[in-house]
């Protein structure tokens, strides 16, 4: 039997994703337009090894877990190595979407296998920034901080933060989901609130800031290499923070206009 032949451009068609879902990811511009331009060839690579998508996605768990737990407890080499490996999992989290939309065997399970990766990679990822930024603290800012205000900086706090922004995160997420279900049956509202939500400049800050496939993921390795990885857990403790907030209160607004149509 003659081998399939795999070609870059083939699964340049073949995994496009649809309309719908590409007006949506293009906003996501380090996702979008760095991680997906690389991700063509190893995407070729899995489909020659004919690995399917969700053997991908678990590959994915695998690697991000083992990037969380060198991030949080390596010495310095090895928090750089585990900031390369999360930054691997978005690769790979590309890619298996891709393998799927080129076999034709996207599915529900898949979707939601996906999801419980991101959940469990989430909640861990950012707890092992903490804990990091605990073992490598920053010497500059405790140093600002000691000369402008006379403190030391107690490094348990970035464990605190970590935790904080890992639950914010997580929460967020999970609120936005919870009134897209609850109003299901509202169906032509919902889809008004995610379309004027999509297109909006919050939407796209959002995407880009606050979110583990955004700019986080670069950013992080960069903090990590030199050393600024209490700042960076100050502000994306902050950042999730303020989208939990931007999500209730959009979403709360919404229902309450779905409930005055009922």
């Amino acid at each position: 039997m003659a081998q399939r032949i795999i070609t870059i451009t083939d699964i340049r068609c073949k995994s496009a994703p649809s309309q719908k879902k590409w007006m949506i990811d293009k906003n996501n511009y380090w996702a979008t337009w760095v991680i997906k331009k690389i991700s063509y060839h190893p995407t070729w690579l899995f489909l020659k090894l004919g690995l399917s998508a969700n053997q991908i996605t678990v590959m994915s768990l695998i690697v991000g877990v083992i990037g969380c737990g060198l991030l949080a407890f390596g010495n310095y080499i090895g928090a750089i190595v585990g900031a390369l490996l999360t930054n691997i999992w978005i690769l790979l989290d590309c890619i298996d979407g891709m393998v799927a939309r080129y076999n034709g065997t996207a599915s529900d399970y898949g979707s939601f296998l996906e999801t419980v990766v991101w959940a469990v990679f989430s909640a861990l990822f950012f707890i092992s920034v903490g804990l990091s930024a605990f073992n490598h603290p920053d010497p500059v800012l405790n140093s600002v901080t000691h000369r402008l205000f006379g403190l030391d900086i107690n490094r348990s706090l970035f464990i605190f933060l970590g935790g904080w922004a890992s639950v914010f995160y997580i929460s967020h997420e999970f609120i936005y989901s919870a009134y897209a279900r609850t109003f299901s049956d509202s169906s032509a509202i919902v889809a008004q609130f995610k379309q004027a939500t999509t297109g909006s400049l919050l939407h796209k800050i959002e995407l880009n800031l606050d979110n583990i496939s955004g700019i986080l993921m670069p950013t992080l390795l960069f903090a990590v290499v030199f050393r600024f990885l209490s700042l960076f857990i100050l502000l994306w403790a902050l950042i999730p923070t303020l989208a939990f907030i931007a999500v209730v209160v959009k979403t709360l607004s919404s229902a309450r206009r779905v409930q005055s149509q009922v």
